[in-house]
């Protein structure tokens, strides 16, 4: 029994230790809530982009009402400002070359960037076995901790275009900073001592390299060969 004599919310862990199970097989659990309020979340995995403006709508009933809003992706769940991610969708950058992208469109790149990663390891031995998704927050910085993700803004990480192209001169963005942080994730089995903030680097050579960029950060490259 939880008791909650404060304005809070609820999050329920459920952990499975038995590695030979998939999680598809874990056993149900009833949970039991009195009182408290639904303020709504978004699953893209479950949801398309008609069912945000659905719930954008139901605001005068009390859903999306909470200054943070909870998004989930195959890959990722991102505890978020709603204000700053209802202001991406004004601005319209959910819109790229004449088509609406919208929330699933933005967190589609979110999982893309996990599934570069998680392709060097080709870790389908262990499909339907585990269930650990990326959690991000926006925060002071930008900064990655055993459990997590930090980003300091949500203007560009939830911006698509920025995902798909970036801008003039920003050395790889928003793109190079994101794979930066969830590289550290899946740096372990390779990384060197005293690398750890290098080697992750991988990730984000190759994710702005697929996205058709030059992999260097630096301006002007060619300056690096002039005679000092």
């Amino acid at each position: 029994m939880v008791y909650a004599n404060d304005a809070s919310h609820l999050y329920i862990n459920y952990v499975m230790n038995d590695t030979a199970l998939k999680y598809t097989q874990q056993p149900q659990i009833s949970i039991h809530v009195e009182g408290g309020r639904a303020n709504g979340y978004f699953d893209a995995t479950k949801m398309q982009n008609q069912d945000w403006d659905n719930l954008e709508n139901l605001k005068p009933y009390g859903f999306f009402t909470d200054d943070v809003i909870r998004l989930k992706s195959k890959h990722t769940i991102h505890s978020l400002s709603l204000r700053g991610v209802e202001e991406q969708q004004r601005n319209g950058n959910w819109n790229y070359n004449g088509q609406y992208k919208g929330i699933t469109g933005v967190l589609s790149k979110w999982d893309w960037v996990h599934e570069i990663e998680q392709d060097f390891f080709k870790p389908e031995q262990f499909a339907d076995r585990f269930n650990c998704l990326m959690f991000s927050t926006d925060a002071s910085g930008l900064y990655a901790f055993p459990y997590g993700t930090f980003i300091g803004t949500v203007s560009t990480t939830f911006s698509y275009p920025e995902w798909v192209k970036g801008s003039g001169g920003d050395n790889g963005g928003n793109l190079w900073a994101v794979v930066h942080e969830t590289g550290h994730h899946y740096q372990k089995l390779f990384n060197l001592s005293r690398c750890l903030e290098s080697s992750n680097n991988l990730w984000s050579n190759i994710a702005v390299w697929k996205r058709g960029a030059s992999v260097s950060r630096l301006d002007a490259p060619q300056k690096a060969l002039q005679p000092i």
